[in-house]
């Protein structure tokens, strides 16, 4: 209950932490500004400022309208819709509350770890519309190289915690 605590309070301070970053920079950014950047990191993609700001704020929407009512949710959702491994034995009447709290837990460390990607590209992008020549840092990979390896270790570890096998029946 502990690490779920801890997740919420962490989402919290994730989207404290982006609502600054809009109230600091948004004042800030000129009137057009670069909303995509090349391999490279150069500005190759134009908006106006007002459209970027939707885009961003819009798509962290949608994704907190994608992880919360999941994560909120996750007992009342029919268990034909829940992909999980062997999920009749974690969904038996006996583990389900438990699966549903450790799966609802994870998601929600899932989800605070892709806004935190989110705030990051955030943060870099605003920061490059801040210079005269706009281009990404190379923080861009490093924000992208951890993120992944954490999707990657999420994914192993849900594998390894639910993909044990059932208990075989003796003879």
């Amino acid at each position: 209950m502990k690490n779920r605590s801890l997740a919420w309070m962490c989402l919290g301070a994730i989207l404290a932490a982006m609502l600054a970053c809009l109230l600091y920079y948004c004042p800030r950014l000129p009137e057009t500004v670069a909303s995509h950047f090349d391999i490279h990191g150069d500005a190759d993609g134009w908006s106006d400022k007002r459209s970027f700001i939707l885009v961003i704020m819009g798509l962290n929407g949608f994704l907190l309208l994608v992880f919360l009512p999941t994560i909120l949710f996750l007992p009342r959702i029919p268990h034909s819709m829940i992909n999980l491994p062997h999920k009749d034995y974690w969904l038996a009447p006996d583990r389900a509350e438990d699966t549903f709290r450790g799966v609802g837990t994870s998601l929600l460390w899932f989800a605070n770890w892709t806004l935190l990607f989110m705030l990051s590209i955030m943060l870099l992008t605003f920061r490059a519309n801040l210079r005269a020549d706009p281009s990404l840092s190379n923080w861009f990979w490093v924000w992208l190289g951890v993120y992944l390896v954490y999707v990657m270790g999420w994914s192993i570890a849900i594998l390894i915690r639910y993909g044990k096998r059932l208990p075989t029946a003796d003879p």
